[in-house]
């Protein structure tokens, strides 16, 4: 009975357009050095990079961008095979040195069709009665959709109504979903922070807070540094971490120029104007918001704002940072106070208190076997235990970043081996 070693991967089907790298002999078209391929809870579609030899220019007739890539592996003794198909984004090439035969190493950068389908689509589209996660999900389904079913958490209240429905005039769709994510507001889940991505289950859009606090658990690692060469934890360790590096990234607040504290006190408001009503209310002491009450008092009755009240609304206050609007402008005609993203009960302000405290929160690099971190895909969570001194330690971090990798020892062999396949995660710990 043959064991697998830890990080033993095989890729079993790369197809560039028509053209597979091994043909019906056995032959290669073209021999392949390294595979990645990258998640990024910060967009709806995957991306890779494949990088393969080629010589005597084989590759000419079907290298071209926006073609075709489908490219499949595997990590036994996991049976779960990882599948993708892509289209070609850019294509670089250099010598590959001392070669008789002319041969170039070619880097092809891979990205998903949501990607082409967002370029090539504009959305121009009213909604009325409809949440802003509804009509989000509707653009989604529209324009971008081609890899599995979309989970959304709905939000509360409605972002248009049936006399001032909201227009989309356009906007590429992922610009307009996530305008509209914007907008939305949770009924569960207080900090909001609406995200929406893609992992292998399919498409997600969901609360930030909801994912940390909620989502699965896919797989558990042990970060045993000082096993050394013992041959029973090397053999058993498919959910062995290889590396654990923790890491904590610059905060905003310590770059140069104006700190982000500064500019979220500026952003902040303290009074909003209701165009249904044309009131002025929760106006704090600024000298240029209370020169706008006797004016707006004036102009309130009129259909929508004069050029004076527009001129007055852009020149409210005046700081060390030039001009700012210290007010928000509301519409109830089209969305309640009380679930308005940036209206007075707050909701943006405890949004930008959550974003901040992520920043603030520890990161971790980790990378593990890849028959293991095959089954784990981004927007989920899994646990880690190490030890701290003489101490095991244990987390649940939540997974915002992955990159499988399979690279090869000797492209080009009659053996063709994997020297290893590992699946690297970025965490956070929440």
């Amino acid at each position: 009975m043959s064991i697998s070693q830890p990080t033993k991967a095989a890729i079993r089907r790369c197809i560039i357009g028509n053209v597979p790298h091994l043909n019906d002999r056995g032959i290669e078209n073209f021999a392949i050095h390294a595979f990645r391929v990258y998640e990024d809870i910060c967009k709806p579609y995957f991306t890779a990079t494949l990088l393969i030899e080629d010589q005597m220019n084989n590759t000419d007739p079907y290298l071209y961008p926006a073609v075709n890539v489908e490219i499949s592996f595997e990590s036994l003794p996991n049976n779960k095979k990882y599948t993708e198909t892509f289209r070609i984004y850019s294509i670089e090439s250099k010598p590959k040195g001392d070669d008789l035969y002319g041969g170039m190493l070619i880097t092809i950068n891979l990205i998903g069709e949501e990607y082409y389908n967002d370029v090539q689509n504009t959305v121009m589209q009213s909604f009325d009665n409809k949440t802003a996660v509804s009509a989000a999900v509707e653009i989604h389904n529209t324009f971008i959709s081609e890899n599995g079913p979309i989970s959304a958490t709905q939000s509360t209240g409605l972002i248009a109504t049936d006399k001032l429905p909201h227009m989309v005039q356009n906007l590429k769709p992922i610009k307009a979903i996530h305008d509209l994510l914007d907008k939305a507001i949770s009924g569960t889940w207080t900090t909001h922070a609406f995200t929406y991505f893609r992992n292998k289950q399919g498409y997600v859009i969901a609360p930030l807070q909801e994912l940390l606090t909620t989502s699965p658990i896919l797989g558990n690692f042990v970060h045993n540094p000082a096993s050394g060469s013992d041959l029973n934890k090397i053999l058993a360790g498919y959910n062995e971490i290889i590396h654990l590096r923790p890491m904590a990234p610059p905060s905003q607040e310590t770059a140069a120029g104006i700190r982000s504290v500064e500019l979220d006190s500026l952003m902040k408001t303290s009074s909003f104007f209701d165009v249904k009503t044309g009131n002025l209310f929760n106006t704090s002491s600024t000298q240029g918001l209370q020169k706008l009450v006797g004016t707006l008092a004036k102009i309130k009755s009129t259909k929508g704002l004069s050029a004076i009240g527009k001129s007055l609304l852009k020149d409210t206050v005046k700081t060390k940072f030039g001009a700012r609007m210290m007010f928000a402008v509301l519409n109830e005609d089209r969305q309640p106070r009380a679930i308005d993203k940036h209206g007075p009960a707050g909701h943006n302000s405890q949004e930008e208190a959550f974003v901040s405290a992520l920043n603030h929160q520890k990161k971790y690099w980790i990378s593990v076997p890849l028959q293991s971190g095959i089954n784990i895909t981004i927007g989920n969570r899994i646990k880690v235990v190490y030890p701290v001194n003489t101490k095991r330690t244990e987390k649940t971090l939540f997974v915002v970043r992955l990159v499988h990798e399979i690279q090869y020892k000797t492209p080009g062999s009659k053996n063709y081996e994997p020297v290893q396949g590992t699946t690297d995660m970025y965490c956070i710990e929440w």
